[in-house]
């Protein structure tokens, strides 16, 4: 599940690149995802899912949506104790300083 669900919110990425019209149904499904590794304490690939989710939104210039998922994703590895220098976290405040400088 974990990884089917991953694949499926990095093919929404690649998606709303060529489309962008179908952000609210991009939204919704990866939401559903992320719903779903959350029931089953998925909980660093539910992270995953909301860096990404703010990077598609960043992507398409809907800067609050992505400071709100990237934020969302940053706290949750944060409270997951993961290193702040891991590449994931350093990813995350780049796209955060990204949105800042704009």
């Amino acid at each position: 599940l974990g990884y089917e669900t991953i694949s499926r919110i990095l093919l929404w990425r690649t998606k709303i690149k060529e489309d962008p019209i179908k952000i609210g149904e991009a939204r919704s499904d990866i939401l559903q995802g992320i719903a779903l590794l959350e029931e089953r304490s998925l909980h660093l690939l539910s992270a995953f899912g909301y860096m990404n989710l703010g990077e598609l939104f960043f992507d398409i210039d809907y800067q609050q949506e992505a400071l709100e998922n990237l934020k969302k994703a940053e706290s949750m590895y944060l409270k997951m104790q993961i290193p702040p220098q891991s590449y994931w976290l350093a990813r995350i405040r780049e796209d955060l300083a990204k949105l800042v400088r704009i």
